[in-house]
């Protein structure tokens, strides 16, 4: 009887770790369809040439074509505009400059976040070990990986958290250990998509 009851509870843990893998696509797609359209942000840059952290301040939104605006309002104002293979920036209220070629790493992780943010879990399995943990509270946790040698020289991993349908925040951390801490709040009056 004992035994029994330790194989059920052995076999129902696998099938709930099983089924726990395989909803991170559930996740992402939920964060997507009911993430507000703009979020302020608050990040933090640690890296090993820095002695204390850098901390910037602004939005972050999602357009109606999937591309993602970052404006930065503190400490200096600029404008990053991220696009499938497209990278734009703009300082000081001045328009973008044209658009450069940007190195491949860098619109792969465009491409990347854009995938993300967008809810696109066929691109993000594509570039992408996901794992999903979660907690009784709601809260929970993926962990990506890069598949691609050309991102993984960037990207050691991107590590996002929720609790329920809300990214709270991320963190990118980059192969040397520097990472980059980014804290999400949903602004007020801001329309859902």
């Amino acid at each position: 009887m004992r035994n029994s009851r330790v194989a059920s509870l052995l076999l129902s843990a696998t099938l709930a770790m099983n089924a726990q893998g395989a909803d991170w696509q559930a996740v992402l797609k939920a964060v997507a369809e009911h993430a507000p359209s703009s979020l302020a942000f608050e990040e933090e840059m640690h890296a090993f040439y820095l002695e204390q952290p850098a901390v910037s301040r602004g939005t972050l939104e999602r357009l109606p074509n999937g591309d993602l605006v970052k404006r930065i309002v503190k400490p200096e104002p600029a404008v990053i505009r991220l696009g499938r293979g497209r990278i734009q920036v703009s300082r000081d209220g001045q328009p973008a400059a044209p658009e450069a070629p940007a190195p491949a790493a860098a619109r792969l992780l465009a491409d990347a976040l854009v995938a993300v943010f967008g809810g696109d879990v066929e691109h993000v399995a594509a570039i992408f070990d996901v794992r999903l943990s979660t907690e009784r509270t709601g809260t929970w946790t993926l962990t990506l990986v890069p598949r691609d040698g050309r991102l993984k020289e960037w990207v050691r991993e991107l590590r996002l958290t929720g609790e329920g349908h809300q990214l709270r925040a991320f963190r990118l951390t980059q192969p040397n250990g520097d990472f980059i801490h980014t804290r999400l709040t949903p602004l007020p009056g801001t329309r859902h998509r």
